[in-house]
């Protein structure tokens, strides 16, 4: 039976690359890729590879508002979310990687904005007129 500690830190650092076509990943000062929350609530990182877990990191700002996290969290009972640690206004969440988008709204994930080619094309020339008037102009 193979560990979570035998995986190469390589693989371990980068697993959460997978997810960068659809959410917002940022890399913190181990190296270590994870999905960032909106309104500075956290982030996402592995928890157990070989389990397919990830953990979601959440500090919040008063212990009201972790309370009232946690009864949204718990209300739902088909989860199979477990708190791992508790602080006064921290918070650390186990939940099956398979399950990361039934936790979106509730975690505020940053999902990356669906555009279309013909969209992307009228931005990109928006973008180049901008550009050219900026350069015309002396600014």
């Amino acid at each position: 039976m193979k560990l979570d500690r035998e995986i190469p830190q390589s693989i371990w650092n980068n697993y959460l690359k997978k997810y960068k076509d659809k959410y917002l990943l940022s890399c913190d000062e181990i190296g270590i890729w994870s999905i960032r929350l909106k309104k500075k609530l956290g982030f996402i990182q592995p928890y157990s590879i070989i389990n397919k877990q990830l953990v979601a990191v959440l500090t919040f700002n008063s212990s009201k508002h972790k309370s009232f996290f946690k009864n949204r969290l718990m209300r739902n009972k088909e989860n199979d979310v477990e708190i791992t640690q508790e602080g006064i206004y921290e918070l650390c969440v186990v939940f099956n990687e398979k399950n990361i988008e039934q936790y979106e709204n509730l975690l505020f994930l940053f999902k990356k904005p669906e555009i279309s080619q013909k969209r992307r094309k009228e931005l990109s020339e928006h973008m180049k007129k901008i550009r050219y008037n900026r350069g015309t102009n002396g600014n």
